[in-house]
């Protein structure tokens, strides 16, 4: 237990050095490496009223390693039924928010709040040297909308909550986390 403080406390420091970024413009994106966007805005804030900042990230998108965390992620399908909005359209498929079946044992509570395991579908560099499976460690999340991409190949890993659920995609340098790195401990850092 205290070797996992140590690296978690080592990870930590090696994240902190690097700045966060608000891309405003796009000639900021230049001069990142790794973009990430974490709870910008609600979707319907996303789709509408921030063309700006919109285009901004879809050209990230386009040309630096991105990662989407969440919200983050699920602006850039093409539709989420939050607030029935479009999306940037980066990732084809949609989000739609979880449907409590009351016939359901255990029922499945909305919002999905709490530690899941991960099962891998494929190799990835996020995930390399982590821990995976009913024995691994576990990522937190907290959603009540959930993510469906059109090619299920994309899938990296997934998650059960009422039935499978995408956890972490990765198309070319773009990847998204439907679930918190940032609070989930080890697995996150």
């Amino acid at each position: 237990a205290r070797q996992r403080q140590t690296r978690t406390a080592q990870r930590r420091t090696e994240i902190d050095r690097h700045p966060r970024v608000h891309l405003q413009r796009s000639r900021q994106i230049e001069t990142e490496t790794v973009l990430v966007e974490r709870n910008l805005e609600r979707c319907t804030a996303a789709g509408r009223g921030m063309p700006i900042r919109s285009q901004v990230v879809i050209e990230a998108t386009q040309r630096k390693p991105f990662l989407g965390i969440c919200i983050g992620l699920q602006m850039l399908f093409e539709h989420s039924e939050e607030g029935d909005t479009p999306g940037l359209g980066v990732f084809s498929g949609r989000v739609q928010r979880f449907v409590a079946v009351p016939s359901q044992i255990p029922r499945l509570k909305i919002p999905h709040m709490g530690w899941n395991t991960l099962f891998p579908l494929s190799a990835h560099p996020l995930l390399k040297g982590i821990d995976l499976g009913p024995q691994g460690l576990h990522a937190y999340f907290v959603h009540s909308y959930h993510f469906i991409p059109k090619n299920p190949a994309s899938i990296v890993a997934q998650t059960e909550y009422g039935g499978n659920l995408a956890a972490l995609i990765a198309e070319k340098n773009i990847a998204g986390t439907q679930f918190h790195p940032e609070k989930s401990q080890i697995l996150g850092l």
